[in-house]
């Protein structure tokens, strides 16, 4: 990574040389946010905990969901365009994403006031999400196809996401009539790298910009037995932007 950055810098000092122009972009996306790998899953169980005296307290087995979520994100870029149509530049981005997994039991544990305790499997519908608040910088380079009237970038690079927290959030319902909620952090890694390709159509000040980002961090590596554990990132982002000069 550090040598990809240094390649980055190199590449943005030599087209600044040469640059024709410089652009700032600001804009917004939806993100469609999901895990891949051998230990993500479409269903899994919650597992909850009810006592008189202190309530009720869930946890998803498995929160690392291979089912699509929708989150967003707000950007800014700066990017230098060369006279042969060479790209380089950054963007940087706050963005929520999300990941999303079915909730189809639900384990639970009763205990009264006199500490008598039995379990109960319960058949459940509903879901939980991971939502993970990250800090990306997204450096890359590319090359600018003109048309008459529309640019087209054809840009690759990376992700540097910074995640600030990682939070599951989750509701089922069960065949006791009982809803079951978590509600806890999950925050495991602090840093996802990835790899990301994107396009983006200009036309005047305006962009649709569309990309795909696919991460080489485990978000599982901290588990007890991480090394066989295996959750990565997939992210496509879908977005609006304007050219503020």
């Amino acid at each position: 990574m550090r040598k990809l950055l240094l390649s980055l810098i190199c590449m943005f000092a030599c087209t600044a040389l040469f640059a024709q122009k410089l652009e700032v972009t600001a804009g917004a996306y939806s993100g469609l946010f999901k895990y891949s790998g051998k230990s993500t899953a479409s269903f899994s169980f919650m597992n909850s905990t009810v006592s008189p005296t202190m309530g009720t307290s869930s946890y998803t087995n498995n929160p690392y969901g291979n089912k699509i979520g929708f989150g967003y994100g707000v950007n800014g870029q700066a990017q230098l365009v060369g006279k042969s149509g060479f790209i380089v530049g950054m963007q940087t981005a706050y963005e929520q994403l999300k990941s999303k997994i079915h909730i189809n039991q639900a384990f639970a544990s009763f205990s009264n006031p006199v500490g008598v305790q039995y379990v109960m499997t319960l058949d459940a519908n509903g879901s939980t999400a991971l939502k993970n608040n990250i800090i990306n910088l997204n450096p890359y380079f590319g090359h600018r196809i003109q048309f008459t009237k529309v640019k087209l970038d054809v840009l690759a690079g990376a992700d540097i996401g910074f995640i600030s927290s990682t939070h599951e959030k989750g509701v089922a319902h069960a065949n006791d009539d009982r809803t079951y909620a978590t509600d806890l952090d999950r925050t495991t890694i602090k840093k996802d790298i990835r790899i990301r390709f994107g396009l983006a159509a200009s036309l005047n000040k305006l962009n649709l910009n569309a990309s795909y980002a696919y991460g080489l961090s485990n978000y599982m590596g901290g588990y007890i037995g991480g090394s066989a554990n295996d959750a990565h990132s997939q992210v496509i982002r879908i977005g609006l932007g304007y050219q503020i000069f």
